[in-house]
């Protein structure tokens, strides 16, 4: 799904950290990075959930400077502008994300 340009202009809103993740989420898209993981042989349990769900979910909570999976909750409980910033379908909870993530970094071992 092709996102309309990002338009930056002058004004007085304010602007906080998590705006940013706008402009992630169209470079995530970019890479096609959506239909990479989904030609891995990583095998996940969790249906709910894309391989690239979880990667970006990831990528947006290291992008606010958030890194560890627990932060993931404060963007749960109000989900739409993280959602659709990163073009996610739904938010994974920390004890989705934590192994999900540990699955996939395992899978790009040697």
């Amino acid at each position: 799904m092709a996102r309309s340009p990002i338009k930056v202009k002058h004004g007085k809103e304010s602007l906080v950290s998590h705006s940013g993740l706008v402009l992630v989420g169209d470079l995530l898209e970019a890479t096609e990075l959506k239909q990479r993981p989904a030609q891995t042989d990583i095998y996940c349990d969790q249906r709910k959930f894309t391989h690239a769900d979880i990667a970006f979910a990831m990528a947006g909570l290291i992008s606010v400077g958030k890194p560890h999976y627990d932060a993931i909750e404060s963007f749960r409980s109000n989900p739409g502008f993280f959602n659709n910033a990163l073009g996610i379908s739904d938010c994974p909870s920390s004890t989705t994300l934590a192994p999900e993530i540990g699955t996939v970094g395992g899978a790009a071992d040697p």
